[in-house]
């Protein structure tokens, strides 16, 4: 019987994330060295949850969600990659912040033949990051539109997929996008949405942006809490129900980051 996996793709340890490891990720995709360790610095300086447990509670969240994605197999790249694979086994690859619905592979399934597999609509929550001020008030609840842009968590591939162009030409979304575009990688598309990349505040996007943005480095706290207000005051999409409970956890962690300031309350907003 045909098998259903969630692979993650490198996902740190977060409450040990360390210097080095920033650095090393920096190098990978071609950052200055210094630009997590500097956004880490004005964060941690500013807010009531530091860095790193921010991205520890979004890890959990989205642990907890893809635990419930029915009749999946959940593993970590290294692991994923000693599995011998069936032809129509599908495959979804995520980041350790993305949010999945749970009938994600029901519906994939019940769409389609298996084929070369399949993409979906991907809703992005968090802010525009723009420097027009136009943009400031922007929802934070976005459908995108469902066309030939593949995200971190809006396509599955199978395993004959797999076999055909390998592990490393579909593994990050940059990558498959160029299978995609090229021709050589052929996904079904399922008019639904079925993910969502979750663009916090301590998101990769979301650190470079505000350290290019004055307002942020002036005032952190009030950035973040035009975030909050902006989550509270925007609506969920009506179609995709299963995001309530992560964007809860998303509010109430940003909150948290902008409320008390003494220790002992930052240690409490975590627990």
């Amino acid at each position: 019987m045909p098998r259903n996996y969630l692979v993650l793709r490198d996902s740190p340890t977060w409450l040990s994330y360390n210097d080095q490891q920033a650095r090393d990720f920096c190098a990978r995709f071609a950052l200055p060295e210094n630009t997590i360790a500097d956004f880490i610095s004005i964060w941690d300086a500013a807010l009531d949850v530091d860095y790193r447990h921010f991205r520890h509670i979004m890890k959990d969240t989205a642990l907890a969600n893809f635990r419930q994605v029915h009749g999946s197999i959940f593993l970590e790249h290294a692991e994923f990659r000693t599995i011998a694979l069936e032809p129509d086994d599908q495959v979804a690859f995520v980041d350790d912040d993305d949010w999945l619905a749970p009938d994600l592979f029901i519906r994939l399934r019940n769409a389609s033949d298996c084929g070369d597999g399949a993409k979906w609509g991907s809703i992005r929550v968090g802010p525009i990051f723009s420097h027009l001020a136009e943009t400031q008030t922007h929802g934070v609840f976005y459908a995108r539109p469902i066309d030939h842009v593949l995200y971190t968590n809006n396509y599955a591939v199978t395993g004959r997929t797999l076999t055909r162009l390998g592990f490393e030409q579909l593994f990050e979304h940059r990558d498959a996008q160029k299978q995609f575009d090229l021709g050589a990688y052929r996904p079904r598309t399922v008019p639904q949405y079925l993910s969502a990349a979750n663009k916090h505040p301590c998101s990769m996007m979301a650190a470079l942006f505000f350290l290019s943005f004055e307002p942020f480095r002036r005032d952190p706290r009030a950035e973040i809490s035009r975030f909050a207000d902006a989550l509270a005051q925007s609506s969920l999409e009506p179609n995709a129900p299963w995001i309530t409970e992560p964007v809860r956890k998303l509010h109430s962690l940003v909150n948290a980051a902008v409320g008390q300031t003494c220790g002992a309350a930052r240690k409490r907003s975590i627990a």
